[in-house]
């Protein structure tokens, strides 16, 4: 080859030691103190995929996490396409409130305009960018609005749920092709810009109604080794009794810059619409 692809390791380590002096630093998640501690917080050129059973109450995770990224003023992509973007308001208002404002009981008129003056400085003006696609979009596409809101907006976190809805319509034979192939093109996204991309995946049929592996996710093991980060919610364990019906556990299969956490289990209790770390 005419073309000399390589640099020597003086070069290397050279370029290497802005970074080593001065990490890129995670935007923490004030509530979950221990999360932001296992995964350094959401560092920007990172895919973070999310894998829970059907009905575990990922959507309000991430409502959870849209609101603590929009409490720090730090300008967000959302693509809540499984669900709406009504619906993820909602969700993430409830996070806030701690009260629980998605289970469709009519809410008083008076009570809306109260909270709408509450939070009109607080959330309501926060750079937070929701999509307003409500069926399949092309991974391509998506990819180029990722691009677009990076570029004109700042984003620096974009919430993807979920990647079936950026998949085409194939045969059973060729669906691991095409969630490999979407999964590839946004890791190569999150590295070509300093955006942390989290994405809801999910899990194949499994016993028990949990995910208890990252072998558990729908697809092949390119898609795992390709992400920064494996999360898996859950509904805790049948035989735990000291766990109420709405508590959840997380659990961290991958965690490609702070490796020495990796199955370590963050336990939620639910109050209203939030999620709150606690100890046993």
């Amino acid at each position: 080859m005419s073309i000399e692809n390589y640099r020597t390791i003086s070069k290397v380590w050279d370029s290497a030691i802005p970074e080593l002096v001065n990490p890129p630093q995670g935007i923490p998640l004030p509530w979950w103190p221990k999360f932001t501690r296992y995964v350094g917080g959401l560092r920007p050129h990172e895919l973070t995929l999310l894998c829970a059973p059907t009905g575990a109450g990922k959507t309000q995770l991430l409502a959870n996490i849209c609101a603590q990224v929009a409490s720090q003023n730090i300008p967000q992509f959302v693509a809540p396409v499984e669900t709406g973007d009504g619906d993820f308001v909602a969700r993430v208002i409830s996070a806030i409130e701690k009260k629980d404002y998605n289970q469709g009981d009519p809410i008083p008129v008076e009570s809306v305009n109260a909270l709408t003056q509450k939070y009109k400085d607080v959330l309501l003006s926060r750079p937070v960018y929701i999509t307003s696609y409500d069926n399949r979009v092309a991974v391509e596409e998506m990819q180029g609005y990722l691009t677009l809101m990076h570029q004109k907006h700042r984003c620096k976190i974009a919430i993807l749920d979920n990647l079936n809805f950026f998949l085409k319509v194939v045969s059973a034979q060729e669906e691991r092709i095409e969630m490999d192939s979407a999964i590839h093109t946004f890791v190569v996204l999150a590295k070509r810009i300093p955006l942390h991309v989290i994405l809801v995946v999910h899990p194949r049929k499994t016993d028990g109604g949990r995910v208890e592996s990252e072998f558990d996710i729908k697809g092949s093991s390119t898609a795992v080794q390709e992400a920064s980060n494996v999360i898996l919610f859950n509904r805790p364990k049948m035989d735990d009794t000291q766990s109420l019906p709405t508590d959840r556990e997380l659990v961290f299969k991958k965690i490609r810059k702070r490796g020495i956490y990796v199955n370590q289990k963050i336990l939620f209790r639910f109050e209203g619409g939030r999620y709150e770390e606690y100890r046993r």
